[in-house]
């Protein structure tokens, strides 16, 4: 089962459906509802890669499918990072139970979610983004292969490539 540990902001806006959180693993993400040009969006962290997935333009009815949303969004993006090659069906089977929980104040996973919202708020603010799509774009082709202090100066595309293919080896061996 996989783990979203939301932010209090993500809570209230998702309202029900947030449990207490079990034992960490190594599939667990942080989630941050943040605003972009009056829009909203869903920022989702793993908290063993630093890889980031983002919802864009998110209503409140869309809360009923989160999981579906977030998963969709991990596999497009991977697609977009050239990571998801044969990994899919390993994707959908550890991702086939998601769990929304309370925050665990997570401090390297919050601090690469601030980072990466201030990076785009501000981006939006000077004008450098002119629309919801070069967001979009920006954040599909770049925030993961940004390096981070906290994976040694690697990026995160790079860490979810290495964990996925570690899960898959694992998972043949067993076979």
């Amino acid at each position: 089962m996989v783990q979203i540990n939301c932010t209090q902001k993500l809570a209230k806006f998702v309202k029900n459906g947030i449990n207490n959180g079990l034992p960490r693993t190594d599939h667990d993400w942080s989630a941050h509802l943040f605003f972009i040009s009056g829009r909203k969006c869903i920022i989702f962290v793993h908290k063993k890669t630093l890889y980031t997935v983002m919802l864009f333009d998110i209503f409140k009815k869309d809360m009923t499918h989160i999981s579906r949303l977030f998963l969709e969004a991990y596999i497009h993006q991977l697609k977009s990072d050239n990571i998801l090659g044969s990994h899919e069906a390993l994707i959908r089977d550890l991702n086939k139970e998601i769990k929304l929980v309370s925050t665990d104040n997570d401090r390297k996973t919050l601090g690469a979610i601030n980072n990466i919202v201030s990076i785009l708020q501000g981006a939006t603010a000077t004008g450098e983004f002119a629309d919801l799509e070069s967001i979009r774009n920006f954040a599909s082709e770049q925030v993961n292969k940004m390096p981070w202090q906290a994976l040694d100066y690697g990026c995160s595309k790079n860490r979810m490539s290495q964990m996925l293919s570690l899960i898959s080896g694992k998972t043949v061996s067993l076979l």
